[in-house]
């Protein structure tokens, strides 16, 4: 294998920050369809106050002290009435 080839980058390398928005964007849909749920909700506990999701930044550590993978999560808030609840 020649130097050229091994420092080229893989094939699936200019696909990384497409398929990282688009996993952005599914848990960003599915967060507010529940948040939706939520607010449509109108049965038991509907006397609460509707569930959120929480954003918490994140960035993954490494052994070597260098900047480690980076994202964000979304955690239903502990006191929700979460979606679906009898």
């Amino acid at each position: 294998m020649s130097q050229a080839s091994m420092a080229e980058a893989p094939p699936h390398e200019g696909l990384k920050d497409e398929a990282r928005a688009w996993f952005e964007a599914l848990r960003d849909d599915f967060c507010r369809t529940f948040e939706a749920i939520e607010d449509e909700q109108d049965g038991p506990l509907a006397d609460r106050a509707p569930g959120r999701f929480e954003r918490t930044a994140w960035q993954r550590p490494t052994e070597s002290g260098a900047p480690g993978g980076t994202g964000a999560r979304r955690r239903a808030r502990p006191t929700s009435r979460r979606a679906g609840a009898a």
